[in-house]
């Protein structure tokens, strides 16, 4: 049988709380959306929710020639990250990240220092190790009371240590709360000045939509082709699910680029300026973070990106429920539009006839479980954590039929005949990695299953 449905899942276990008759329930983060939906009515339920999230750290300032050469900045509980040079006129200077659990007051016992002199990290008590052999230098503090990091430089001044220490953005994880309301922001007149002002050329026109980047991550990905796995740059990973402007700068060829760019160096339109896909682009999209206004270019493009349209605004100037659903849904987890947009391909005629529909009901994965379906490696089925799966239905040309064998087998039965059937409709559901798929439509708990972001 063909397996039609594919969903991706992103970020982790969400806790969802929603008014009304469901009320916590942990859920998830899906994939992406097509146009918005014009719903002038307001939201009839609104869904608060928190998610799991893992250690991350990202660097606001690293010595020059510096770069990630050990760990994985966005998954670093409890291990090291190093940055370094690297090539052949590299030095043996390197910086060392560790964000570790520990719940006891700074003191120089917990660090394994005699030595320490006392400082400021980002409004918070730090230590600096006074007691490491040459040319060790360390800076200690806790973003958190429970959570220890430490900068511990090899080769490097303590003034540089402490500017890597004081520029670190540093989320140690745990469950934290995704907004459904922004509350006083950057407004979009400000976020695109901001925008046209960081682009790498002199820009025409702007646009923007106010989203996370949990959102415009998922639906780059998708609109690529799923061979792209676009992470983005380091600080918009952090806090994917923070409210932000996603902003698109954009200007007609040729570009006039500006004198100095960001990295010091001045990108040819022909070799550098290109989208995921190898195409010369003339736009550039910039995050900028609704609370702070701190813009992050995220990418060079096309102008005429069809994800971008796919972008639910949730600007809270906009008039009725935004993405299509009469849920309004916390930032971080993708609307019903945007869901929409991922699965758009499985809608699609096929070769002989064959119709392709898609059934999407946003659920939980303890709902799916019960059915035998669970969310994939390392997933707790015991928790509620809020999917969209995947259901799609197909469906024979009149006169015609499908081939469906049993499931798990291939090839004719030990005495020659063949075993697949032949029917007109087949279904299959898909869940980050896990799949079933049956001849006839698709089982009767699909159609009794409750949606918790339904469309009006």
């Amino acid at each position: 049988m063909r397996h039609l449905g594919i969903v991706a899942c992103i970020g982790s276990s969400v806790l969802l709380s929603a008014c009304g008759a469901e009320s916590s329930v942990h859920l998830a983060v899906t994939a992406a959306a097509p146009t918005a939906s014009p719903v002038s009515a307001p939201c009839v339920r609104t869904v608060h929710g928190v998610i799991a999230a893992s250690q991350t750290i990202s660097p606001g300032y690293l010595p020059k020639g510096f770069q990630l050469t050990e760990g994985d900045p966005n998954d670093a509980a409890n291990q090291m990250t190093t940055y370094g040079t690297v090539g052949r006129h590299s030095s043996h200077d390197y910086v060392e990240v560790r964000i570790t659990d520990n719940s006891s007051p700074l003191s120089a016992s917990i660090i394994g220092r005699a030595g320490t002199v006392t400082t400021t990290i980002q409004g918070h008590r730090g230590l600096v190790a006074t007691g490491l052999p040459a040319p060790f230098e360390g800076v200690y503090w806790k973003p958190r009371p429970q959570t220890l990091a430490s900068v511990v430089g090899w080769g490097l001044t303590t003034g540089t240590t402490l500017r890597v220490a004081r520029a670190l953005s540093v989320s140690p994880g745990g469950i934290v709360s995704l907004p459904v309301r922004t509350g006083q922001i950057y407004g979009r007149a400000a976020a695109i000045g901001r925008a046209r002002r960081a682009a790498i050329f002199i820009p025409s026109g702007a646009v923007a939509k106010l989203t996370s980047w949990t959102e415009v991550q998922t639906l780059i990905e998708r609109a690529y082709g799923s061979e792209v796995q676009f992470k983005g740059p380091s600080p918009l990973n952090v806090t994917p699910w923070a409210p932000a402007w996603a902003v698109i700068v954009y200007a007609k060829f040729p570009l006039e680029l500006r004198r100095s760019s960001r990295n010091g160096v001045l990108p040819g339109p022909g070799a550098s300026l290109r989208d995921p896909n190898g195409n010369f682009a003339n736009a550039e999209l910039i995050m900028v973070n609704a609370a702070s206004g701190h813009q992050v270019p995220a990418l060079w493009m096309q102008s005429n990106a069809g994800w971008f349209a796919a972008i639910t605004d949730r600007d809270p100037a906009l008039k009725g429920c935004p993405g299509g659903s009469t849920s309004r849904l916390p930032f971080g987890v993708l609307t019903r539009d945007e869901e929409s947009f991922t699965v758009r391909g499985l809608r699609r005629p096929q070769p002989d006839g064959v119709r392709n529909s898609v059934i999407m009901k946003l659920t939980t994965i303890r709902i799916l479980a019960q059915h035998g379906l669970c969310g994939g490696l390392g997933a707790d089925c015991s928790i509620n954590q809020l999917v969209w799966p995947t259901i799609t239905i197909e469906r024979a040309a009149s006169g015609k039929s499908l081939p469906c064998p049993p499931p798990g087998f291939e090839g004719p039965s030990p005495r020659g005949r063949s075993t697949t059937k032949r029917v007109t409709v087949e279904f299959g559901i898909s869940n980050a990695g896990n799949s079933e798929g049956g001849c006839g439509p698709p089982p009767k708990w699909v159609y009794s299953m409750k949606d918790l972001a339904p469309a009006p």
